[in-house]
Formats: C-alpha cells, structure tokens, sequence
C-alpha cells in the first residue's frame, strides 16, 4: 500500500506541471471582439488574457499576477518561457517573437 501511494502522489505531482520551458504563440484577449478585434485595447480595459501556443494551438490561461508582463504585447507573437500548470500558463519572462 505505501509504494501504491507514493507512486500516485508523483505520479499527480508529475502532472500538474506539463511543461516548463520556452513556448511560441500569441497572447489573446478573449473578448477583443467587444474592441472590434483590438487585443491591445481590450488588454488595456483589463479583460481575461489567454496565450495561445503556436505547436499545438492549445489556448492556456494567464493569471492575474501574469497580466502586467504580457498586456503589452496582446495581439502579437511572443515567446514566453514558464511552466504550465493545467489549463494556466504561469510567465517567468516574455518576449516579442522574432521572426
């Protein structure tokens, strides 16, 4: 019973972090269509922000203590490097994607 345990405890701790490293995408506002497409003003009225991965188009949740370092660059490619953690991106740096 003790070995089942700890194998289900890293096993879950495992999980919740998918991935931790550097990520290609977009960062989205999610109702820039209130700003008639503009995610920079829909950023800058403070509405939910999203990064949206360029490998595998999965759409990641940014957090509230996360907004103020991509509000910014809505709208455009970026590269973040952090780690997800579910459905929520947490950002340790963000940057402009060059191409």
């Amino acid at each position: 019973m003790t070995k089942l345990t700890v194998f289900l405890t890293l096993s879950l701790a495992i999980a919740g972090i998918a991935f931790a490293g550097e990520m290609a995408g977009t960062v989205q506002c999610t109702t820039a269509n209130r700003y008639n497409g503009d995610h920079q003003k829909c950023a800058e009225a403070n509405q939910p922000l999203v990064f949206v991965s360029d490998a595998d188009q999965r759409t990641y949740k940014i957090g509230d203590s996360d907004k103020d370092k991509v509000k910014a660059l809505a709208g455009q490619k970026v590269v973040i490097n952090g780690s997800t953690k579910g459905d929520t991106i947490e950002v340790a740096t963000v940057a402009a994607k060059r191409d």
